[in-house]
């Protein structure tokens, strides 16, 4: 799991809204489980470009994945 922080200032003097979204993926492959369920740089620019979508324009905010 990558988590990343957009604004860590306001994490102490301001209560943290978390929005977590994902996807079910096929495993490719069970000849190394740890390599299989790493993120690929292709999935978090698909999971980035899916929070434009009107289904997260509500929860989003124009907050994007770095």
């Amino acid at each position: 799991m990558h988590i990343d922080f957009l604004d860590t200032s306001r994490i102490s003097t301001e209560p943290v809204e978390l929005l977590v979204t994902g996807y079910i993926r096929k495993l490719q492959s069970t000849d190394n489980i740890l390599q299989a369920l790493c993120i690929s740089d292709e999935e978090r620019r698909f999971a980035s470009d899916a929070l434009d979508l009107p289904a997260f324009s509500e929860c989003s905010s124009g907050l994007r994945l770095t």
